[in-house]
């Protein structure tokens, strides 16, 4: 059902076909359950948390990508959290989860805190360490969406980097 707690903007619908978000508030970030950290490993990834882990247990069961945010590390205004997809400026920087800093070539679909317009995710292929789930994360904004694939496949090959993420995409 449509919430009152969270906006989405899209700039340009043909490289975001459809941007659906929710917020979930009050979860408890922890380690996985062992049959989740054994599904992961057995095809090769890693298991970070919870959350992230259920993120990525559905992108590699269903195929439909996920990510989630930590919502206190997005703005609000008048007490509505904001997310914009959009075209980076030229120049534009770009913390990942892993912590390499990206220059983003001009174009680039990233989802954005719509309140400040910092990136918090390059479009298909890798969230941002501004809005990195961790051990505080109380309240999550989840996305799921989907991005042309030819646009994440050459963002993916500007920047060289490949992930679960960007290949479902592709």
């Amino acid at each position: 059902p449509a919430t009152s707690e969270l906006t989405v903007s899209i700039e340009d619908p043909a490289k975001c076909l459809r941007y659906m978000g929710a917020v979930v508030k009050g979860v408890k970030v922890g380690p996985s359950p062992a049959w989740l950290k054994e599904a992961l490993e057995a095809v090769g990834q890693r298991s970070i948390n919870n959350v992230v882990d259920a993120t990525n247990y559905v992108m590699l069961n269903i195929g439909q990508p996920l990510h989630a945010f930590d919502a206190k590390n997005l703005g609000q205004k008048d007490g509505i959290y904001s997310i914009a997809v959009r075209a980076a400026h030229a120049g534009e920087k770009f913390t990942s989860l892993s912590g390499e800093e990206y220059t983003l070539p001009e174009g680039t679909t990233v989802i954005t805190d719509g309140t400040s317009g910092a990136p918090v995710g390059i479009a298909g292929v890798k969230g941002g360490k501004a809005a990195e789930v961790n051990a505080s994360t109380t309240d999550l904004i989840i996305e799921s969406a989907n991005f042309d694939g030819t646009s994440v496949r050459r963002t993916a090959q500007a920047l060289k980097l490949f992930t679960d993420r960007s290949a479902e995409h592709t």
